[in-house]
C-alpha cells in the first residue's frame, strides 16, 4: 500500500522555498516574469498571496462575470501592488495555515492543483530571477499528478 504525501505540507513547503527565494531577490522583485510578461516577481507573489486569500474567504468569481478568473486574479495582483514585500508575505503567513488545512481537507487529488499552481509560480520567479529550478521530488511529483490527470481529463472529454 502507497500513500500519497499531505498536500497541506507540501504546500507549506513549497511556500517556504518560494518565501526564501523572493527575500533573497533583492533589487530583482521588479524584474519582468517570462511566463507572464505583465508581471513582475513582485506581482507574482501579490497573486499567489491573494489567491490563498481569496480561497479562505470564499471569494471566488462567478464564470459568468469573469470567464477565466482574469479579473479575479488582476485584483489580487492590483491590490497588493506598492505594498512593501514584507507585509505580503506576512498576509502569507497568516493566510497559509488555514489554506493548508483546506488542501487536507479536501485530499491529495484537490491539493495536487494549488501544489502545482504554487511550484509554477515559483519556478517562473526563479526563471525570471535566473536561478536553477526547485526541483523538489515531492512537490514534483504532485505538480505531474495535478497537470497529468488534468490532460487525461480533458482528452477523454
Amino acid at each position: 500500500m502507497t500513500t500519497t504525501p499531505d498536500p497541506g505540507d507540501l504546500y507549506e513547503a513549497t511556500r517556504a522555498r518560494f518565501t526564501a527565494t523572493v527575500r533573497a531577490a533583492g533589487g530583482g522583485l521588479a524584474t519582468r516574469v517570462p511566463s507572464a510578461p505583465a508581471w513582475t516577481v513582485q506581482d507574482t507573489v501579490a497573486h499567489v498571496v491573494g489567491l490563498c486569500a481569496d480561497l479562505n474567504a470564499l471569494r471566488i468569481p462567478d464564470p459568468a462575470d469573469d470567464p477565466g478568473g482574469n479579473a479575479w486574479t488582476e485584483a489580487q495582483v492590483a491590490s497588493r501592488r506598492g505594498r512593501p514585500l514584507d507585509e505580503v508575505l506576512a498576509e502569507w503567513d497568516v493566510e497559509a495555515p488555514r489554506f493548508a488545512d483546506g488542501l487536507r481537507a479536501f485530499g491529495y487529488d484537490f491539493g495536487a492543483h494549488f501544489v502545482a499552481d504554487l511550484h509554477c509560480h515559483h519556478q517562473d520567479v526563479r526563471v525570471a530571477l535566473g536561478l536553477p529550478p526547485d526541483d523538489d521530488p515531492a512537490t514534483v511529483a504532485a505538480a505531474l499528478h495535478h497537470y497529468l490527470t488534468f490532460a487525461d481529463e480533458t482528452l477523454r472529454a
